[in-house]
């Protein structure tokens, strides 16, 4: 129901034209842009098809324009379909394949319709052939798209989580790896133990698309190529095994040898953690994303479950122009002495004006949203302004200012 909303507060229209017009389209001209169960952004039907249902469409408007028998059955068919179009025209991110999947058996009734009127006014010798020639060219592009195109597609692995099942193979039964994921607190360890058919792993996770985590005890990282961390792609990795077309795949690190940031910090926060280091630049631009590494050693073991990290970006009077919260490690999997990587991404609005500003980084407690401000650092907007300054808890210092770059850490 998102489009309503628009409507209801403001009076805007826009949302639910928009949606509607995209719904529509899908037929022809653009379809579902997820990859789940299709290429990305193919239409349902392929031209010819789709000329057969534009003539199975016109056929029942004209069945509902006339009386007679076929009225009533025309009209149910067309308002069928209308009806569940509906929550894709409605409820934004269109097109959606998923929430129209109501309207299938009409959408499907309909090039049926035109080609049994097409079929009718051809004598049998041309029929039978056209519809041979035809449902080989059908099926020639539907299997095309489906065997050759989407089931190699990086996209459609990811999805389906193929890096797992790779995994799954070349784990050893006493293994205890580090793995890179997407949905580090759920789907993805239970998607792995799916693929393991239920055999125990003693694992830890981590999101490998905003954050690294290297155990204290060394051993393996594994990270599949739709959440390997920030900057690994300039870090050889021990193995790899790739997907069809040698597209990146599965990947092992040695984590004992893994880059870090330089420690140059030892600013308790909390029970739990001990601030070591940060990458930030001396100058930023109004517009641009500002990725901000944060290094971290866990101090104590047990840390709370909602424990959360916050980067923020503010200017005069505590305005604050950006900011990015995450937990992308679950603290369940802290041990004592591992060392974390934090990638705080804040995309700035390109109206920041120039001035100098201030990163805030605090840990907090989902539950009960009381930070600690733990370390503060003071820079320009934009490239013109002076050198930047950082401090924790009062001590100021000169800021490690270079970007996080693994090669420069080895």
């Amino acid at each position: 129901m998102n489009d309503l909303r628009p409507i209801l507060q403001e009076g805007d229209f826009r949302p639910l034209v928009r949606d509607t017009l995209t719904t529509l389209g899908m037929f022809l001209l653009h379809g579902d842009d997820s990859w789940k169960y299709n290429l990305a952004g193919r239409p349902v039907f392929d031209p010819l098809s789709g000329l057969l249902f534009l003539g199975g469409l016109l056929l029942l408007g004209g069945w509902a324009a006339r009386p007679g028998r076929a009225r009533f059955a025309a009209l149910f068919l067309l308002s069928w379909l209308l009806v569940m179009l509906i929550p894709g025209c409605i409820s934004g991110e269109s097109p959606h394949f998923l929430r129209t999947i109501g309207a299938l058996p009409v959408v499907f009734l309909l090039p049926a319709l035109a080609l049994d009127r097409l079929l009718d006014r051809l004598p049998a010798r041309v029929a039978l052939p056209l519809v041979v020639l035809g449902f080989l060219a059908f099926g020639s592009l539907t299997a095309f798209d489906l065997f050759g195109r989407w089931a190699t597609a990086p996209e459609q692995r990811a999805f389906f989580r193929a890096d797992y099942a790779t995994l799954a193979r070349v784990l050893t039964p006493d293994e205890q790896p580090v793995i890179a994921a997407e949905y580090p607190y759920d789907l993805d360890p239970l998607d792995l133990e799916v693929i393991r058919g239920g055999q125990p792993l003693a694992a830890r996770w981590f999101d490998g698309r905003t954050s690294l985590l290297l155990p204290a005890r060394g051993g393996s990282l594994f990270a599949p190529a739709f959440a390997r961390p920030p900057g690994s792609e300039t870090v050889p990795p021990l193995a790899e095994v790739r997907g069809p077309g040698g597209q990146p795949g599965l990947a092992r690190y040695a984590t004992a040898t893994y880059p870090f940031l330089p420690e140059t910090h030892a600013e308790a926060a909390g029970n739990h953690l001990l601030l070591v280091g940060w990458h930030a630049p001396t100058t930023i631009q109004a517009g641009e994303t500002l990725t901000v590494p944060v290094g971290w050693r866990v101090r104590v073991g047990g840390a709370p479950a909602d424990l959360a990290f916050s980067l923020k970006l503010v200017g005069p009077w505590e305005s604050v122009w950006a900011q990015h919260d995450l937990s992308p490690v679950p603290p369940a999997d802290w041990h004592v002495g591992d060392r974390l990587i934090v990638f705080h991404q804040l995309a700035l609005d390109p109206a920041t004006p120039p001035g100098i500003y201030r990163l805030a980084l605090q840990v907090y407690r989902r539950e009960t949203v009381t930070p600690r401000a733990v370390c503060e650092w003071r820079g320009p907007v934009p490239a013109w302004g002076g050198p930047g300054r950082a401090g924790c808890s009062g001590a100021p210092g000169d800021a490690a200012l270079s970007p996080y770059d693994p090669r420069a850490l080895r």
